[in-house]
């Protein structure tokens, strides 16, 4: 005995939608627009905190290349700035421990630049 065969096909159609079931298809489709509208909200916060980490990354690597790039670590370190009117230099003194870290001028001494121009002067007069 043979099977039949059947040529079974699936194909579309026209059909009007009738009042209730547009208003039911509008709301369903109000509630995709709203639903894409978080998933884009969520994503953007996502982004935002991805950003976020990764600038922090990219900052940490930049600080260790540069540590081995130049074999300098650079710390900070709580101080307190106090003059030294003896020496006319700010000493940074840590905090914790009360050594001083670091000195720096805060008065330049005077430009030699007249001095020099008045001694050049003098030479040539002598030279003449």
């Amino acid at each position: 005995m043979k099977k039949l065969e059947t040529n079974i096909e699936t194909i579309t159609i026209e059909q009007r939608l009738s009042v209730e079931e547009l208003e039911k298809s509008s709301q369903h489709l109000a509630n995709l627009v709203h639903e894409m509208e978080n998933i884009e909200r969520e994503q953007a916060d996502q982004n935002k905190v991805y950003s976020e980490l990764k600038k922090e990354v990219k900052a940490k690597m930049k600080l260790r290349a540069d540590e081995v790039e130049t074999a300098i670590r650079k710390t900070q370190v709580n101080v307190t700035r106090r003059q030294n009117t003896n020496d006319n230099v700010w000493e940074f003194v840590d905090e914790e421990t009360g050594e001083i870290l670091k000195r720096e001028p805060y008065l330049l001494p005077p430009a030699p630049l007249f001095d020099i121009v008045e001694n050049v002067e003098e030479e040539e007069m002598q030279i003449a």
